[in-house]
């Protein structure tokens, strides 16, 4: 059965409201038998995205990152050397280079920490001496379009994004499917992307790098994203997972987590005030339900990376950064022990938290 029958019958599927975890895996790239290439860090590309461990990640690692757009006026040889410093091993490279136009010169006076203007090589040593790991190069791509002109530049942007990737030593690019276009449909959504997508994962196996999709805008909500991996179901294609975006769509982190465990590769730790959850606040002080998240997906077994959100690019008023990241990763560290501790030990992990609450109802009189 070809992959264009295939696309069809499972976007009748959609309509009728069926299961797509019920039917047959499609696998585009691989047959199981041969691997052309290797996947990032040397794995098989013929491992099953919940199959894939990458060195150093077991269930006490804390694989910690931060966005550039912490810091917007920072250039990167300044922003590298900090990142071990305030407790992070990962770096998510944000890029205006492959938006629009008039937006990228909007931003190019305020913005200073380009990764595209800087040489790879450079890029590479300074990561190298800090041990930070240029994570991902974050775009502002989307692959919505349904116009196929439009649709055919977006997916070219994210193939000069892949390269400009690959040359500096990221494991992953990252784009977005912002939206449902006026006359388009999820399933037709859905079906397009995955077949653009299929020529860019080609490409990926040839460069060592994953495409990693993120949720935002009209598809905030965990089941297209579902679709799509299940759709495409290749080791190279990740999801980046913003569970504020998904509960500002009113859905919530027990909904989404279950549904797309197998498929993340980070997720965000994204806290904001309530109840609207407009204003951004530091990670375990908003309302956006962190500690319940970080303790479902430790949970469900989760090995992937936590990106800490601190955006400054876009509201320039928050608290200096380096102080609320530095706070943030010990906040984490913290709570990943303790919900170590109450899985390997829990009787020593119920004293502990018993003394705790004594101690601070004594400290209230």
């Amino acid at each position: 059965m070809t992959w264009e029958r295939r696309l069809a019958e499972l976007g009748h599927d959609l309509e009728r409201g069926n299961r797509i975890a019920a039917a047959p895996t499609v696998n585009f790239r691989y047959s199981g038998t041969s691997a052309p290439g290797r996947g990032v860090n040397g794995e098989s590309p013929n491992a099953s995205p919940a199959a894939v461990v990458r060195p150093g990640t077991n269930r006490m690692d804390r694989q910690l990152a931060f966005s550039t757009l912490s810091f917007p006026d920072r250039p990167l040889d300044r922003i590298i050397p900090a990142a071990p410093e305030m407790g992070y091993s990962g770096i998510e490279l944000r890029t205006m280079a492959f938006g629009d136009p008039s937006a990228a010169r909007a931003a190019a006076s305020n913005w200073a920490c380009e990764p595209a203007d800087v040489d790879p090589h450079e890029l590479a040593v300074r990561c190298t001496d800090a041990r930070a790991i240029p994570l991902c190069l974050s775009t502002s791509i989307s692959l919505h379009p349904a116009d196929p002109f439009a649709s055919s530049q977006a997916f070219s942007k994210l193939e000069y994004a892949m390269d400009l990737a690959s040359r500096l030593g990221c494991r992953a690019v990252r784009a977005f499917v912002l939206q449902i276009d006026p006359g388009d449909n999820e399933t037709k959504l859905v079906q397009r992307v995955a077949r653009g997508m299929v020529r860019l994962l080609d490409r990926a196996v040839d460069q060592n790098l994953e495409i990693w999709l993120e949720n935002a805008g009209g598809l905030s909500r965990a089941r297209p994203w579902w679709h799509l991996a299940n759709l495409i179901d290749h080791p190279l294609l990740g999801l980046i997972w913003n569970p504020l975006a998904s509960l500002r769509a009113g859905e919530s982190h027990a909904v989404s987590l279950p549904l797309l465990i197998s498929a993340l590769r980070m997720v965000r730790v994204a806290d904001a005030v309530p109840p609207d959850l407009d204003e951004p606040a530091i990670p375990g002080q908003g309302g956006a339900e962190v500690h319940g998240l970080i303790k479902k997906l430790c949970g469900m077994g989760y090995q992937g990376w936590y990106a800490i959100e601190w955006n400054r690019y876009r509201y320039p008023h928050l608290t200096d950064a380096e102080s609320v990241l530095t706070a943030a990763s010990g906040w984490m560290g913290q709570q990943l022990e303790e919900i170590a501790e109450s899985k390997t030990n829990p009787a020593a992990w119920g004293k502990k938290k018993l003394a705790a609450l004594k101690a601070a109802a004594k400290a209230d009189g």
